[in-house]
């Protein structure tokens, strides 16, 4: 009855519900040693229980990781989570540890020595008993799981204008669907074989003594029926109907024949909250157990190829059904083809050249007849290229690899590798490189303790953190709702700001506020005698920011007027504090990190100009917040600092020589950020602590100016820590990733303060 869906679809342009859907991924990889063999340690203890985390498990053995996402309304989404966990996993793993990046397990020792996961009793019994039946390694093969479902709003539209007066009900029609996927991937999934097949030949000790195995390399040894990880009784399920499978798989559970439902595993499964309800409550998602790892991919699957198992399940729905009378003939047949495939050499064009090319052809003038988003077509297109030539296969290209029959010092180098790319840029956070770098690090270290993490709205930095039942939305990785908008308004107007914490008896620098350029001009005489800064009376990062450590000339003075004007209605001059600057990082009421932060500066070696000297400290910062530290320029207030010094870029300083080149001491504006915890005197500390419970802030970046951070401030000589300004969402990159001293976890005491139970 569903054989007309394609013609129903294209008649009334239902082409976008067609490609919506949801998606999940758990991928799992064995821990290795960097020579290759079985890792001996317990899953990493800095990201806790392995049972109770919701992202980064463990499998069968202790050493078998697994990746679970969350679920996606796209691939994109998912993938982008994905690279995210892999990234943390990897970063967490121990220095001599990798990730083994295929299916088939790396040389493995004696069954004795493999540690189990600890589980509970009734758990630990059914994995004996799944040893029993298949052999402990067997259990070592890893895989990659999806979970798709199909498109609601598509199957909602097409059951209520063509399928009504066919089926019972609703749930009658959805189900209808999702058997029909099923059994035609079931038919097709030597397709999937050829294309992502990559196991060509397991590690000798593999197979156990008398076991028959492969004279020769294959396709796919992980998904064959004879020497992959196959339950015999599985593949007896009836796709019939669904309450066939359901029946199925519950009269071999009753007879002993399956552990439980869970030790059915075939290639595709209908899934749902629970295996006898299914039938009354419908099919929620398909789970796809026969992807194997991608050695080639950094993430062992690459977007293009989760793109294209997106059309391929939606071909499923389109393709004609199977006729009922020819359904186990036809399926028998696909699980010979799909075997056969398998089995295969793939230092050959595959034995069903003809159907494969048939079916990729077809499936080409689906993706474009149906209007399939260009990423889906760019991936159907990528994938006919593997069918016309099979060395494009990762079958093929592993073939390639084998030494002395073996693989291991492929998969060794692969996984050196890609330990490396994970842990170069620790910054930044893959799949999240579009946020700000404290989002990012906060991410990292959610995604490490175990919250659930959802991003809200990547252009505004917005994010939502839960544990259990606590929920926290945080924006640019440190404005949390712990802080009332009223809070965060008085620390951005600077005005407001210096008069209620001058009120509460805190030092602050004197200062002026003005509407014009032409009143702040007026009142030039008055500066004309002292340093002063000229700032915009709202904004961040140094920005509109002008310095005059030294009475300041009138035209200068003008320039400083009208630069701080373009960045708001109102600026303020106040008078220059001497002094350094310190960020004082209050969390929950306490200070958890102190950072000296100094302008931007080179130090001279007695051979190389300013220039030369500034872009080779550039060499490791970055623009626009890609490093913790920001590049220093080579124009603007660069050269206007250099000028005011009688300075240029071409000048040699003496080695030795400190040449500052600006006067805001930002890391944003190219300054260093120095750590100072443990080295300021706690009284400052102090001082921070209280300017933050002033402004009822429970998170607060606190600027101070600081004569000499080994001296005291008293109540008699407040002046010796000024406070310069406070924002309630401070960056927290420069105390992870100081330009020198030690690393402050902050992003982990910032969950801390906020989920205190998820620390426990």
């Amino acid at each position: 009855m569903l054989n007309h869906l394609g013609k129903q679809i294209q008649k009334f342009q239902r082409f976008p519900f067609l490609y919506e859907g949801q998606f999940g991924l758990e991928k799992e990889a064995q821990r290795v040693t960097t020579a290759g063999e079985l890792a001996t340690t317990k899953h990493p203890a800095s990201l806790g229980s392995s049972r109770s985390h919701p992202y980064l498990k463990t499998n069968f053995a202790e050493t078998q990781t697994k990746v679970v996402t969350d679920r996606f309304s796209s691939i994109h989404k998912m993938y982008q989570q994905l690279q995210g966990l892999d990234a943390v996993l990897t970063q967490n793993l121990a220095p001599t540890e990798r990730l083994w990046p295929l299916s088939m397990p790396p040389q493995l020792p004696a069954d004795q020595t493999i540690k189990p996961t600890t589980v509970t009793a009734q758990k630990h019994a059914y994995r004996k008993q799944l040893v029993s039946k298949d052999g402990l390694k067997q259990q070592m093969i890893s895989a990659i799981r999806l979970n798709f479902s199909l498109p609601t709003r598509l199957l909602l539209v097409l059951y209520e204008d063509h399928y009504q007066d066919k089926y019972d009900s609703y749930l009658e029609f959805h189900n209808a669907a999702y058997l029909k996927v099923a059994q035609n991937y079931q038919r097709y999934r030597y397709i999937l074989t050829y294309l992502f097949g990559a196991s060509p030949l397991a590690e000798t000790n593999f197979y156990q003594s008398g076991q028959a195995k492969p004279a020769k390399l294959v396709r796919s040894l992980a998904s064959s029926q004879k020497y992959g990880y196959a339950n015999q009784t599985a593949s007896q399920i009836s796709f019939a109907s669904l309450a066939q499978y359901v029946q199925g798989i519950t009269t071999y559970v009753r007879q002993g024949k399956l552990a439980n439902s869970r030790e059915f595993s075939v290639p595709v499964q209908l899934q749902g909250r629970k295996l006898s309800k299914l039938t009354s409550e419908g099919v929620t998602y398909l789970e796809l157990s026969n992807l194997e790892l991608d050695p080639f991919t950094l993430d062992g699957i690459s977007e293009v190829d989760l793109d294209f198992m997106q059309i391929f399940f939606i071909y499923m729905l389109i393709l004609p059904s199977m006729p009922q009378q020819k359904l186990t003939s036809i399926l028998q047949l696909a699980a010979e083809q799909h075997e056969q495939v398998a089995l295969e050499d793939p230092t050959k064009a595959s034995t069903l050249q003809a159907q494969l090319t048939e079916f990729i052809q077809e499936m080409q003038k689906f993706s474009v007849d149906f209007a399939a988003p260009r990423r889906l077509q760019i991936a159907v297109k990528r994938m006919a290229e593997r069918v016309i030539d099979f060395k494009k296969t990762p079958a093929y290209l592993l073939s390639q690899q084998v030494s002395q029959q073996s693989l291991s010092q492929f998969a060794v180098k692969q996984a050196n590798a890609a330990y490396t790319q994970q842990t170069q840029a620790v910054y930044q956070l893959r799949g999240y490189q579009d946020l700000s770098l404290s989002t990012q690090a906060l991410l990292r270290a959610a995604f490490q303790a175990g919250l659930q993490v959802e991003v809200l709205d990547r252009q505004d930095n917005l994010v939502k953190l839960s544990y259990q039942e606590q929920t926290e939305i945080i924006k640019q990785g440190s404005l949390t709702s712990k802080d009332n908008q009223l809070s965060g308004e008085l620390s951005a107007n600077k005005t407001v700001l210096k008069k209620l914490l001058g009120a509460a008896g805190f030092a602050v620098p004197m200062s002026a506020e003005y509407r014009t350029q032409a009143t702040a001009l007026t009142d030039f005489p008055d500066y004309a005698k002292r340093g002063v800064v000229v700032k915009p009376r709202r904004g961040h990062s140094g920005a509109g920011v002008t310095v005059f450590k030294l009475p300041p000339k009138r035209a200068a003075y003008a320039v400083a007027v009208s630069t701080a004007f373009k960045f708001d209605r109102t600026i303020m001059v106040e008078s220059f504090v001497a002094g350094s600057q310190y960020r004082f990082l209050v969390i929950g009421g306490k200070v958890k990190a102190v950072l000296e932060q100094i302008p931007a500066n080179v130090v001279g070696d007695g051979r190389s100009t300013i220039q030369q000297l500034i872009e080779k400290k550039n060499l490791a910062r970055g623009e626009k917040q890609t490093k913790p530290m920001e590049k220093i320029p080579l124009a603007g207030a660069t050269l206007a600092n250099l000028t005011q010094q009688g300075l240029q870029l071409t000048t040699i300083p003496v080695r030795g020589n400190l040449v500052y080149l600006g006067d805001t001491a930002n890391p944003v504006t190219g300054g260093d950020a120095v750590d100072m915890t443990t080295d300021v005197d706690v009284s400052y500390c102090h001082l921070a602590e209280h300017v933050a419970a002033e402004l009822k802030l429970t998170v607060a970046g606190v600027d101070l100016f600081i004569d000499n951070p080994y001296k005291a401030v008293t109540d008699e000589h407040p002046e010796l820590g000024m406070v310069l300004s406070v924002t309630n969402q401070p960056s927290l990159i420069e105390h992870l990733f100081p330009y020198f001293g030690e690393a402050q976890p902050v992003a982990q005491q910032l969950l801390q303060f906020l989920f205190p139970k998820a620390f426990h």
